[in-house]
């Protein structure tokens, strides 16, 4: 099965995948080969799995080249197009590929030029309104409804979404992200994770969230979220931390993040921290886990830190995260309302045990629906019907 990628970026859809495929692996259910649009630092755990190319090394600055050498007649798009093209047959021959399965709804061109090679297209959507219409372009679309034969939609909201855009719901099949369901940190481990990882003691309240500083993940919002948080808990005899995992200062986003928590005086009540492998694990060891996203279809950071048993925080309409909520894993507040959800993570930081009774509930949640070895199985049925 070939399985095409957008980036090997550590962030949710090729975490998604990864996690996927090597539980499709383990149960001796595909063969994989990867086809990525870009590389990025998860490549070698994909080859781990099996032959993963990379599109954008060097395949297009050489046709680039080659057009420009024998001053091509067609626009260099069309030539482009016109050689990928051939280029994935023969790959997808050589691969003798049963089947493709696009990770993510951004590959409506490659769709295209796949419909040739004759095998079923499964395309697994990680992706909501706004991007959509920001990202994938009417005719990207139109090629994808023409080309995927099934659909899978990590939540409700994105099944709507697809619904929306022309896609027969009768080809999509609802399957939640998952991730792996980790052991419960003991009290001991969690305290010394804290002091080492954040630098804080046991008695400091941590608020954390996990994701790379983009608009959709709302980093603005969670400094508004903390300089609120200094406010309300002034009087406390408790200090708190809020942290951002995965802000790697190779995103615009931090910089700005760094830059904005200096102007709002917020040293002592932020930390924001770069890719971590263990980024899961540090957000076992908060107390409260928030999603400031303004859209995020199924975020793993909601599921981790369900898992994890810990209670999370998101916004009304904002996505996937409000299943693990509704299912009484954590608090909902108003979209965009950062007053109620300051005022939703201080209450939650000075009660203990409705804190643990949430994040029990988020822990049940993920067990029974949202784990590799719940949602694998599901996929691969798929993939065998499409097969059929």
């Amino acid at each position: 099965m070939l399985f095409v990628g957008h980036t090997a970026e550590p962030t949710g859809a090729p975490i998604a995948l990864l996690g996927l495929v090597r539980q499709l692996v383990a149960d001796g259910e595909v063969e994989p080969v990867f086809l990525l649009r870009r590389g990025g630092p998860l490549v070698e755990r994909y080859r781990e799995l099996g032959e993963v190319t990379i599109l954008d090394a060097g395949y297009k600055h050489k046709l680039r080249r080659a057009s420009e050498m024998v001053k091509a007649g067609p626009a260099f798009d069309a030539a482009y197009r016109h050689g990928l093209g051939a280029w994935f047959r023969a790959r997808c021959r050589a691969w003798r590929v049963d089947a493709i399965y696009l990770n993510t709804i951004t590959h409506g061109d490659i769709a295209g030029l796949l419909s040739t090679v004759g095998v079923p297209i499964i395309c697994h959507v990680h992706e909501m309104g706004r991007f959509v219409a920001r990202e994938v372009s009417p005719a990207q679309f139109r090629s994808l409804i023409d080309t995927v034969s099934r659909w899978v939609a990590v939540s409700t909201p994105v099944e709507e979404m697809l619904v929306e855009h022309g896609v027969d719901r009768r080809k999509i099949t609802l399957v939640s992200a998952s991730v792996e369901m980790p052991k419960p940190l003991p009290d001991d481990e969690r305290a010394e994770l804290r002091k080492h990882s954040f630098g804080v003691p046991r008695s400091t309240r941590v608020l954390a969230t996990c994701g790379t500083p983009s608009w959709t993940k709302g980093p603005e919002l969670f400094l508004q979220l903390a300089l609120r948080l200094r406010h309300l808990r002034a009087d406390k005899p408790d200090p708190f931390l809020a942290v951002w995992i995965g802000a790697d200062r190779q995103y615009p986003g931090t910089l700005t993040m760094e830059e904005d928590a200096r102007q709002m005086d917020l040293a002592g009540h932020v930390k924001l921290i770069g890719f971590r492998q263990d980024a899961s694990t540090l957000l076992g060891a908060a107390d409260v886990v928030a999603s400031t996203s303004r859209e995020d279809p199924k975020p793993l950071v909601i599921l981790e830190a369900a898992a994890a048993g810990v209670p999370v925080v998101c916004f009304e309409g904002s996505g996937g995260a409000t299943d693990v909520v509704r299912a009484g894993g954590g608090l909902m507040v108003p979209y965009l309302d950062v007053d109620a959800m300051s005022v939703a993570v201080s209450e939650l930081f000075d009660d203990a045990d409705r804190s643990a009774a949430l994040g029990q509930a988020g822990r049940d949640y993920v067990a029974n629906h949202a784990t590799h070895e719940v949602t694998t199985p599901e996929i691969a049925r798929l993939i065998r019907d499409a097969l059929m």
